[in-house]
């Protein structure tokens, strides 16, 4: 699975690296750095904030049923509601899975960063409107980009 992952962030990432490496102004490297040293701890309180999300969504009621009662997530409270949910969830465990990495710089945890930024993409493509996540993705991709020749 985690090969697949790869791949497909090296997919992408060939595609989109001449654009955002040539075409678009880059950080100066003071500001860059900045970005490598405290981007993890970042990262740590994002992923306490998915950890606190996720389990209160768990202990949502909705009409004095528990959320993942089998009859009622998809019924009471959609199915984009459910598919949401997984997908930040899956998102927190690649996060989980990247941050000993980013702070040792290497770039599997660089990569894993990359496809949460895809996996938050699809996750709001998949439900809402189109133009915000382009951006949001816009932005996090060029920050991405910024900092990935500190990680090796």
């Amino acid at each position: 699975m985690s090969n697949q992952i790869f791949n497909l962030v090296d997919k992408v990432d060939s595609s989109l690296a001449p654009f955002f490496n040539k075409k678009i102004p880059s950080l100066p490297k003071n500001i860059s750095k900045l970005i490598v040293k405290y981007g993890p701890y970042l990262i740590l309180l994002g992923i306490a904030s998915y950890l606190f999300t996720l389990i209160n969504i768990l202990e949502i009621r909705s009409f004095g049923y528990r959320v993942f009662s089998p009859f009622v997530s998809t019924a009471r409270l959609g199915f984009p509601f459910f598919i949401t949910f997984v997908i930040s969830a899956i998102n927190t465990v690649v996060l989980i899975f990247a941050l000993p990495g980013l702070f040792s710089r290497k770039l599997k945890s660089w990569k894993l960063l990359y496809f949460s930024v895809l996996l938050s993409l699809f996750q709001v493509i998949t439900f809402r409107n189109i133009l915000a996540p382009f951006i949001s993705a816009f932005i996090s991709f060029y920050f991405l980009y910024q900092i990935k020749t500190f990680y090796r």
